[in-house]
């Protein structure tokens, strides 16, 4: 039995229980009531003896019976309350399991509409909350007596995805994946670099000219492509990121990948001062760059 079935039949014992004390009240003033009740019919006329029953009926009711219909009133309030409070809860431990089942997807929509400035301020993120209304409107279903009018649902749903990725390791991004998509292999690149001390700029979805993050060490600006491949990457990749690199003005053009590079790409590569490397050795970009302030 959960958790409201089981207050619900302890309000009942409660009821049960004020019930029976009535009864005993009620058979000790009808007790009292027939001697007197008795005389004033033998000596008042029935309408004296019926306004005396009235009076002495609503005596009985301020006295015993009000009290009693005020408790069962904050009774049924308290369990309302907490039949709702149970809901709640049930409900919270429910949208849990449904951000941990979509929580790829979820990561991936963050990723896709919030992104860091040249400042490093977050921007994007109305459209970020305008997603998670979606969600739990359209993909749970809040039931019908629950008011989460005043709920911060995005709040709830980013510290149950940051929770996850530090608890896979990931210390506030997500770990690497061989099931991870393109922008989960662009989120793990980011992470990595600003966990090597880089400024990470993350480019809008659409748009971006070949390049998905820019970092920046120092006075340096790179341009980098994240491509999460099984094939090797081709001569197109090396394209785009030598014209996104002028484009955005960088320093330097990398493209990091989790496959390998064509002989033609890394030709190509080498014609165009683009840096080609795995993502393992992203803990040696400063190093592979000439940057002074590298870390192995």
């Amino acid at each position: 039995m959960n958790q409201a079935g089981k207050l619900a039949i302890s309000n009942l014992r409660a009821c049960h229980s004020d019930f029976n004390k009535f009864h005993e009240q009620l058979k000790i003033l009808f007790t009292k009531w027939l001697p007197e009740a008795h005389a004033r019919i033998v000596h008042e006329n029935f309408e004296d003896f019926a306004l005396w029953f009235d009076i002495q009926k609503r005596q009985f009711i301020d006295e015993f019976t009000k009290p009693i219909m005020l408790k069962n009133e904050e009774r049924v309030k308290s369990e309302r309350a907490d039949i709702l409070r149970l809901e709640m809860e049930k409900f919270l431990r429910c949208l849990s399991e449904m951000v941990d089942k979509h929580r790829i997807a979820l990561s991936a929509e963050r990723r896709k509409t919030i992104r860091k400035d040249a400042y490093g301020m977050e921007i994007g993120y109305k459209k970020w909350v305008e997603h998670v209304r979606y969600f739990t409107t359209k993909v749970v279903t809040i039931p019908e007596p629950l008011d989460f009018s005043s709920f911060d649902f995005v709040s709830f749903i980013d510290n149950l995805l940051l929770r996850e990725n530090e608890n896979e390791g990931g210390g506030g991004h997500p770990p690497f994946d061989e099931k991870m998509t393109g922008l989960d292999f662009e989120a793990f690149c980011e992470g990595e670099l600003i966990r090597l001390g880089w400024s990470v700029f993350r480019t809008s979805y659409t748009g971006d000219q070949g390049v998905d993050l820019i970092a920046s060490l120092g006075f340096t600006r790179v341009a980098i492509q994240c491509k999460r491949y099984s094939a090797p990457v081709g001569n197109q990749a090396i394209q785009e990121i030598a014209a996104g690199m002028k484009y955005e003005s960088c320093d330097h053009g990398v493209v990091v990948t989790t496959s390998s590079f064509t002989r033609s790409a890394i030709a190509l590569a080498d014609a165009n001062r683009v840096v080609l490397i795995h993502f393992s050795q992203l803990n040696k970009l400063a190093e592979l760059l000439g940057l002074q302030n590298s870390r192995k």
